[in-house]
């Protein structure tokens, strides 16, 4: 079977949506992936091998030679270098920056610059002709590049859709009042021949709005036994994920009051491992912060190993209402890195929103609602060390009962030959 998926950036392990999808698809040595993507950057995964991409500067460049628009290239870990990408790291700037300050301009014209459709061409028939897909996996995104994609896919191959639900978009275009994106949407959900969600709410919120016949499909842990024990002075906390969605200042929040906690009976350390480009003063913020040491991106592998050699690990959500309007159908994978850390769950957050919500039922996690609170249970979460060793094992035992890697993927496998036994 081959199996095109459709991201935005590139199927990298470093991010959520790239650790994920190796998440859900590592073992299956039946199946042969590609990716199309639509960011400066490289691969950084052990599944897939063929890509394609295309970027907003490359239609811009030739813009008036749209037949030379688009790259097709094989990914084994050594054939790719930074200098065929070489404005991958300035992207990843400006990206940043655009989100942080939601500069509507920008929006406008990076989707002025998809719907000319200029990157349609011969090059990338050729590609989804060559690898000839049997189903093609995309997420509910009204952006143009998902949109057209799956469009031309649908139009000119016929191709089986199989759409994961990783963010709830619906809302914030209902707010905006953004008729043709909510129509890329549904055309999207439509076309597609499965649909599952990121969390059990979502699913039911779109299957009210759109009748798409979604089902819950979360990511699976590796779960494994807890390597360390807690030093008697020293608790080490750690936090892994974007700092995006209003989630930089919960993480602040955290921090300062863990260094109020942190004294010569308990000495904390709190690192941050992040791939989300902070500002200049948002930096300086964290500089402050005796405890917090701010570790910037890592592999997904020494992320894991980290995050296990912790006594806590931390989930946040933004208490700001813009944000928990963005966030309150998601279910972040972060927490099931947590799951799989063998540490202490400790999660902050507001009531009803599904990643909260979720974490509020796992024994042994600890999670606090309130962000005037925040330093004061946290001094009582701290001063009650001797129930880590329970709460950890409690945490362990939900991993191992509800996010089972191989229960997932019996799921994933069954929902792929449904499809092509419906296409035959």
């Amino acid at each position: 079977m081959k199996v095109l998926v459709i991201t935005r950036n590139a199927w990298d392990d470093s991010n959520s949506i790239g650790n994920t999808f190796s998440n859900f698809f590592e073992g299956f040595d039946d199946v042969e992936f590609a990716n199309i993507y639509f960011r400066s950057a490289r691969p950084n995964n052990k599944i897939c091998k063929n890509y394609y991409h295309v970027t907003e500067t490359e239609i811009l460049k030739k813009w008036f030679f749209p037949k030379q628009i688009g790259k097709q290239f094989v990914y084994n870990g050594e054939t790719v270098s930074k200098k065929q990408f070489p404005v991958e790291n300035k992207e990843k700037v400006l990206v940043n920056f655009v989100r942080g300050k939601n500069i509507k301009l920008a929006y406008r014209l990076s989707n002025y610059i998809w719907y000319q459709k200029k990157w349609i061409n011969s090059n990338l028939k050729s590609f989804v002709e060559s690898f000839s897909p049997d189903i093609a996996i995309t997420f509910a995104k009204s952006a143009p590049q998902y949109f057209l994609t799956v469009k031309y896919l649908r139009e000119n191959f016929n191709i089986p859709l199989f759409t994961w639900i990783a963010d709830d978009e619906y809302t914030g275009l209902l707010k905006t009042k953004s008729k043709k994106e909510i129509e890329n949407l549904r055309y999207i959900l439509t076309e597609s021949a499965t649909v599952c969600g990121c969390s059990e709410e979502m699913c039911k919120y779109y299957n009210s709005v759109f009748g798409c016949k979604a089902f819950p499909l979360y990511k699976g842990c590796e779960i494994k036994e807890r390597k360390k024990e807690s030093c008697c002075n020293l608790l080490k906390m750690v936090y892994a994920g974007n700092l995006l969605y209003g989630r930089v200042d919960v993480i602040k929040t955290i921090a300062e009051a863990l260094d109020n906690i942190s004294d010569s009976k308990t000495q904390v350390s709190f690192e941050i491992y992040s791939n989300t480009q902070l500002s200049s003063s948002q930096l300086d913020a964290f500089n402050k912060i005796k405890c917090l040491k701010y570790m910037g991106q890592k592999d997904y592998e020494t992320i894991k190993e980290c995050m296990s050699m912790a006594d806590v690990v931390i989930h946040a959500e933004s208490f700001e209402e813009d944000q928990i309007i963005k966030t309150k159908y998601s279910f972040s994978t972060k927490i099931i890195d947590c799951l799989q850390s063998g540490s202490v769950l400790l999660a902050v957050g507001p009531c009803g929103i599904s990643s909260i919500d979720y974490v509020r039922k796992i024994p042994g996690a600890c999670v606090i609602t309130d962000i005037s609170r925040v330093q004061q249970d946290l001094e009582a979460f701290v001063n009650d060390r001797d129930s880590f060793r329970s709460r950890a094992e409690q945490i362990h035992d939900f991993a191992k009962k509800y996010h089972d890697r191989e229960r997932n993927a019996a799921m994933i496998k069954k929902a792929f030959r449904n499809i092509m036994e419906r296409r035959v």
